[in-house]
């Protein structure tokens, strides 16, 4: 909500204050911020979620910007099955290098440097584009994700309810205080809590 706002606020300024290139203008902005965030994060200064506001405000922008130039982006990644191909194993030895040299940590704002983020933001988004092509060739995959879609906030909601269940179980077995299953989005975060996470969210 916060980022949203603050996007609108930025593209209000840019383009009727300022009046120069608006692409270029919110390119600098985003870069500014993230960088801004970064270095608030790393002072733990986050009165109001500034760092995490500001480190993804970027996101917004590359996503008005795969909008803006998707066509361009289907021509320049969809000429053919063999470049997907090429392309999905290239963003995917991209993405297996940078899981071993770092790791983002969206709730907690987290992530390596403002580089990495970049990198990994528009490499995984690039190899997700690219596998959607041949999931939507399939009839079942295609229906799945029509219904997903169309029911994405239910499911969001439930997904979290569900993601209590194990919080609950972790606070039984370690016999922790039950304040902590309000914790969000998780209250573990270690050893191999995830997959239990994984399988209620995808199960349930």
């Amino acid at each position: 909500m916060k980022i949203s706002i603050l996007y609108c606020f930025i593209e209000f300024l840019i383009r009727k204050l300022l009046k120069v290139h608006f692409v270029l203008g919110q390119l600098f902005i985003s870069v500014f911020f993230l960088i801004l965030g970064f270095l608030l994060h790393k002072t733990n200064f986050t009165l109001l979620s500034i760092d995490k506001v500001l480190s993804f405000y970027i996101l917004f922008f590359l996503g008005f910007l795969i909008k803006k130039y998707s066509t361009m982006l289907g021509i320049i990644f969809g000429r053919t099955i063999f470049v997907r191909i090429i392309t999905i194993t290239i963003c995917l030895s991209i993405l297996l290098f940078c899981n071993q040299i770092g790791r983002i940590e969206l709730v907690l704002t987290d992530y390596k440097n403002p580089l990495y983020f970049i990198v990994v933001s528009i490499t995984g988004w690039l190899m997700v584009y690219q596998i959607s092509y041949f999931l939507s060739k399939i009839s079942v995959t295609r229906k799945l994700f029509t219904y997903l879609g169309r029911n994405t906030m239910p499911i969001v909601i439930f997904h979290f309810l569900c993601f209590k269940i194990i919080s609950l179980v972790g606070i039984v077995k370690y016999k922790l205080p039950l304040y902590l299953i309000a914790c969000y989005p998780t209250t573990f975060r270690d050893e191999w809590w995830w997959l239990a996470y994984l399988f209620i969210g995808i199960s349930v």
